[in-house]
Order: structure tokens, then C-alpha cells, then sequence
């Protein structure tokens, strides 16, 4: 049986770029993400049968503290670690949208995205 965690809309402040103004200013990001697990038994009423959401948080955060020139390098990073640290995770889909990104006369945001099974690793 599969269970999905979500999480919405995460906002972020970080450093990632190319261009040397975006790593000094920073920037908005803003990720959304899915991670599908197994479980045993429904309904699921042992924290020890799920996959604790606060550590997948804090994971995700840490990668959005290390400036990286790409999003794609991000998103791939994180899907991979968290399949890793989680025995139950079978998928993880990992979007991240720069909100304010530096093109001249862009209105909207640019984002990434990636999806990896354990199958995939």
C-alpha cells in the first residue's frame, strides 16, 4: 500500500544562480513536492510505520541553504538523498520555482522539475 506526503508551496530565501548578483542578493523560491512511501497496515497509527516529514523538511531545507548555480542540480539532489535516507520511499517529485528570476521583462516565475523512483537509483 502507498501513502503519499505532500508539501506545498514552501517558500524560500537562498543564494542559488549563475550570475554573481544572484548569488550576493538572493532570491524567492518557492518548491513543491510528493513523496510516496509503503506501509504495512492501513490505517497507519505507528509513527514508526511512516516517514517523519519534519526530516524530509529539514533535508530540504538544508539543500536551499547551499547556494548552487542550478536548479536542476537542487531538485535532483534532493529526490536522490531523501529515496536514500528512507527505506519506505519509492518516489519523490521535486518542483522548484525561482520566483523573481533575472530576465529582462519577465513577468511570472521558472521553475524546475524531477521525478526519481528507487527503481531509477
Amino acid at each position: 500500500m502507498i501513502l503519499t506526503i505532500e508539501f506545498a508551496d514552501l517558500q524560500f530565501s537562498a543564494n542559488h544562480g549563475l550570475y554573481a548578483e544572484e548569488t550576493v542578493a538572493g532570491g524567492d523560491y518557492m518548491m513543491d513536492m510528493k513523496v510516496w512511501y509503503e506501509t504495512e497496515t492501513i490505517p497507519v497509527k505507528d509513527f514508526k510505520k511512516t516517514v517523519d516529514y519534519v526530516n524530509i523538511y529539514e533535508t530540504v531545507h538544508g539543500f536551499m541553504q547551499n547556494p548552487t548555480p542550478l536548479l536542476e542540480t537542487i531538485v535532483t539532489e534532493i529526490a536522490v538523498t531523501i529515496i536514500q535516507q528512507f527505506q519506505q520511499v519509492t518516489m519523490v517529485y521535486v518542483r522548484l520555482y525561482k520566483m523573481h528570476p533575472p530576465i529582462t521583462q519577465f513577468r511570472g516565475k521558472v521553475g524546475v522539475s524531477f521525478t526519481c523512483k528507487r527503481e531509477d537509483l
